[in-house]
């Protein structure tokens, strides 16, 4: 009849491997059959009134030839428009109890940095596709702000199953920031996931660390974005009932790079180290990272961007580089530099954004925050 033939396909993505899959039979596959109109509407093949259902529905699809028309139902009572309100359920509570003045923000969280080695692949992927190399994670670190202060911790590929033994503490040390952030009153509803954040991690650190989020002792219970970009995904631990919520700190930032935000948003106490990147790779790492003196000025070149660490720079690493007796001792420091310069950054804006009473933190992005504030300034002029 001359119509384009459609197949359907079952993508899979781990955050690293894809695999697509032709499905022959999706009502086997799903539990449901679908409407062969518009393709959108599913109805579960062991509902009684199924017939009923794909009937009334079908009669509407061949009225709207298989498009999805919505309709606008007017609410009977105009309600304000206050999103930094009722989009917050703790601010929404205490306003509605006349305890707005107990409001607070969260303000304890977890911030992580991974480093990654480049292994060259160079496999083919049908006829147009190619990678020529994939990142393997390495090192991670993480630094805690809580009541009681500031602490890190490090974990690298010397330890079997680093990544897990990461997760492990990480779970440990989200149950006292959960503790911090809660409420001494037990009856006001708030948010109990907590926040773990990266900067720039929605494309690379959330898919790297991806396959270890789901195990005997926790899983995934929610995931926002794309299969390529992780917005945020929440993890939940079976036996203590912890929640992680991983985001990216770019989406509550303009800033594409993480030394501009901490020139930006710190407070000068520190400022990002520097590692040879490209030097240290797959193959050459145990033997490069053993080493006790610093790395030559060279190891820094960055041939991508064809350019080179001067000589003022170079002296600064050296200084820094003195203070370690391995270059593993350097890449914990460097790792755990990468997760601690965070904190002031992510505090300023936290601060910034709650004059307006807005928890930037029980947001998901900068746009959600910008809205809150908005409407809030509006709200306080009536």
């Amino acid at each position: 009849d001359g119509s384009d033939k459609q197949f359907n396909i079952l993508f899979i993505n781990d955050g690293i491997n894809a695999h697509i899959m032709y499905i022959s039979d999706v009502e086997a596959l799903t539990g449901f059959r679908y409407c062969n109109i518009c393709h959108r509407q599913a109805f579960r093949i062991g509902d009684n009134n199924l017939q009923v259902q794909m009937r009334n529905h079908i009669k509407k699809c061949q009225k709207n030839n298989g498009k999805i028309v919505k309709k606008v139902i007017l609410e009977r009572f105009a309600k304000p428009f206050v999103p930094h309100i009722l989009s917050n359920k703790t601010y929404k509570y205490l306003l509605a109890n006349n305890l707005t003045h107990s409001f607070k923000p969260t303000q304890y969280y977890i911030t992580y940095d991974i480093e990654t080695l480049e292994k060259k692949v160079n496999e083919k992927f049908g006829d147009c596709s190619q990678v020529i190399a994939t990142l393997v994670p390495y090192a991670i670190a993480s630094t805690v702000k809580s009541v009681s202060g500031i602490h890190s911790f490090y974990f690298d590929i010397r330890t079997e199953d680093f990544m897990d033994k990461w997760l492990e503490q990480l779970f440990e040390e989200a149950m006292q920031v959960k503790k911090d952030n809660k409420y001494k009153d037990e009856t006001v509803p708030q948010y109990f996931e907590v926040p773990v954040i990266g900067f720039n991690s929605a494309k690379f650190d959330t898919s790297l660390v991806f396959k270890n989020l789901k195990s005997k002792d926790w899983t995934i219970t929610k995931y926002l974005g794309s299969s390529t970009i992780a917005k945020q995904i929440v993890v939940k631990h079976k036996r203590f009932g912890v929640q992680l919520r991983f985001v990216d700190f770019k989406i509550y930032t303009t800033h594409s790079k993480l030394k501009d935000c901490v020139r930006d948003f710190g407070n000068g106490t520190y400022k990002k180290g520097r590692f040879p990147h490209e030097f240290v790779n797959a193959n050459n790492y145990m033997e490069e990272l053993n080493k006790s003196e610093p790395f030559p000025r060279e190891a820094f070149d960055n041939k991508l961007r064809n350019k080179k660490l001067n000589e003022d720079k170079y002296k600064e690493y050296l200084v820094e580089a003195a203070k370690f007796k391995t270059r593993w001792d350097y890449l914990q420091y460097y790792n755990i530099l990468d997760t601690r310069i965070l904190i002031e950054p992510i505090d300023f804006l936290i601060n910034l954004m709650f004059r307006y009473k807005v928890d930037m933190l029980a947001n998901i992005s900068m746009a959600q925050c910008a809205n809150a504030i908005k409407y809030a300034m509006c709200y306080n002029d009536f």
